[in-house]
């Protein structure tokens, strides 16, 4: 009996044809799928900046006083924004009020808006996160210390919607590369609320694909149902 070539398997409905090649690759994700995988993606209508009022408006140009907690609530009303893009984006506001005129206050400002953050939400680790990529960024680049501080200034509020513009693709490739880990039958627990692993199985869905899910219930504030 001939032993089955590995970059030929034999095809199976039931099972990945990532786990029937995987002697063959051994779970390598090479340059040639990640970009198989953008083609796929392509251009995405969420791809396009958002308009220019929206993003460029000062939260003191309404005459109210500004509030980073509620300019973070204010993003998070948008379905599809990560939560750590959301708090970028808040810090991103605190900036454009700022009437700071140096980086060092600049910088001042935006360590007291993020722990205002961090400590509003004590259990999300995204939230933290993005607090902490955003000032790692800020404090760490050291290109912005020989820049006028105005420039400074535009280059940190265009990194912010950058990284937006860059969490919503990445969410929709990984959701193309994960379809290689779902098959028929197949059954799959989650715990807690990622909207990357929500968008996996809504494109495994809209593959025609039949799974069970799983959904467990957090404690104490029933995240996840």
């Amino acid at each position: 009996m001939a032993a089955a070539d590995p970059f030929n398997p034999i095809p199976n409905p039931k099972i990945s044809a990532y786990y029937q090649t995987r002697a063959a690759h051994t779970a390598v994700v090479t340059s040639d799928w990640l970009a198989q995988a953008q083609a796929a993606v392509g251009h995405h209508p969420d791809d396009s900046p958002a308009p220019q009022t929206q993003l460029l408006a000062s939260p003191l140009a309404s005459g109210k006083s500004f509030c980073v907690i509620n300019e973070f609530n204010n993003w998070r009303k948008q379905p599809d924004l990560a939560e750590a893009v959301a708090a970028i984006r808040a810090l991103a506001a605190v900036i454009r009020a700022s009437e700071a005129t140096t980086m060092m206050e600049l910088e001042i400002e935006l360590k007291k808006a993020s722990d205002s953050l961090k400590s509003w939400d004590t259990t999300s680790i995204s939230l933290t996160a993005g607090c902490d990529l955003f000032m790692r960024y800020v404090t760490r680049t050291s290109a912005l210390e020989y820049e006028d501080f105005n420039s400074a200034r535009s280059r940190l509020i265009e990194c912010a919607e950058k990284f937006g513009e860059i969490s919503c693709k990445a969410r929709r490739i990984i959701a193309m590369l994960s379809q290689d880990f779902i098959f028929d039958g197949c059954t799959i627990l989650v715990h807690g609320f990622s909207r990357v692993v929500l968008e996996v199985l809504k494109t495994a869905a809209q593959n025609k694909k039949l799974f069970r899910v799983f959904c467990t219930e957090g404690r104490p504030d029933r995240t996840g149902l």
